[in-house]
C-alpha cells in the first residue's frame, strides 16, 4: 500500500511538475509574446511618429502651394476685371466711332452731292464761258468787217 501511495505520490508529483514546467513555459512565452508586443508597439509608434511628421510636412507643403495659388488667382482676377473693364471701354469707343462715321458718311455723302452740283455747275458756266468767247470773237470780226466796209464807203 505504501508503494501504491508512493507511486500515486510520484504520479501527483510529476503531474506537478508538468503542470509547473508547463505553466513556467507558458509564462516564459507570455513574456516573449508581451516583449515581441512591446518592441512591435514602439516600433508602430516610431513608424507612425514619422509617418505623421512626413505628412505634416507635406501638409505644409501643400499648404503653401495652395496659398500661392490663391495670391495667383487673386491677381488673375484682378488682371480679368481690368481687362473687362478696357473691353466695356474699347465696346464704347468702338460705338462711338461707328456713330461719328454714320454721321460722316451722312455729311459725305451731302457733300458729294453739293460737289457734284457744283461741277455741274461749272461745267455750264464753263460751256457758256466758251460759248460767249466764240460770240465775242464772231462780234469783233463782224465790227472789224464793218469798220473795213465803212473805211471803204467813206473813200468814195
Amino acid at each position: 500500500d505504501v508503494h501504491a501511495c508512493s507511486s500515486s505520490f510520484d504520479a501527483q508529483h510529476a503531474r506537478r511538475a508538468v503542470a509547473t514546467h508547463l505553466s513556467q513555459r507558458r509564462h516564459a512565452e507570455d513574456a516573449a509574446d508581451k516583449e515581441h508586443l512591446e518592441e512591435s508597439f514602439e516600433r508602430l509608434q516610431r513608424d507612425s511618429s514619422r509617418e505623421l511628421s512626413r505628412l505634416s510636412r507635406k501638409n505644409e507643403s501643400l499648404t503653401l502651394q495652395l496659398q500661392e495659388q490663391a495670391e495667383v488667382m487673386g491677381a488673375l482676377r484682378s488682371q480679368l476685371a481690368g481687362q473687362a473693364a478696357e473691353l466695356a471701354r474699347a465696346d464704347k469707343l468702338r460705338d462711338k466711332l461707328k456713330a461719328v462715321e454714320a454721321r460722316f458718311d451722312d455729311d459725305k455723302d451731302e457733300l458729294m452731292r453739293a460737289l457734284d452740283k457744283h461741277k455741274k455747275e461749272i461745267l455750264l458756266l464753263n460751256s457758256e464761258l466758251s460759248r460767249s468767247k466764240r460770240e465775242e470773237e464772231r462780234l469783233r470780226r463782224h465790227v472789224r468787217q464793218l469798220e473795213a466796209e465803212l473805211k471803204l464807203l467813206q473813200r468814195r
